[in-house]
């Protein structure tokens, strides 16, 4: 017997996404949601995520490193951040890497299980 019971579900779904916003210059900007990347789109921004991070982690960048974290942050922030194109192109790298992460901290809040708990090994 099938029930519309969420309480004893051991997975609840939405198919509408929400989508968190942005404020850049008092007007408000959506993050795409997750849910709207194809399996696909999420490998590929999940590898150029790893990618900026190693690149942001190291010590010290080549020149052609240099360019590559300035495209990483910029095509990132491009399929991220629902906004218009002047309104990206007025960005700075230092606006861009905060998007990023907040991004990724989102995406990693929404696939935590809802009520799940963090355990130490204590």
């Amino acid at each position: 017997m099938t029930t519309n019971n969420e309480e004893t579900a051991a997975l609840t779904l939405s198919l509408a996404s929400e989508r968190q916003a942005v404020a850049i210059n008092g007007t408000r900007y959506p993050l795409r949601s997750p849910d709207e990347f194809s399996v696909v789109e999420s490998h590929r921004l999940g590898r150029q995520g790893r990618r900026l991070e190693k690149l942001m982690s190291a010590d010290t960048l080549s020149e052609g490193e240099e360019g590559e974290l300035t495209q990483l942050l910029d095509g990132i922030t491009k399929r991220i951040l629902d906004a218009p194109d002047d309104v990206h192109a007025q960005l700075r790298d230092s606006h861009r890497l905060k998007i990023c992460r907040t991004f990724t901290a989102l995406q990693r809040a929404s696939l935590e299980p809802a009520g799940a708990k963090a355990t130490t090994g204590a």
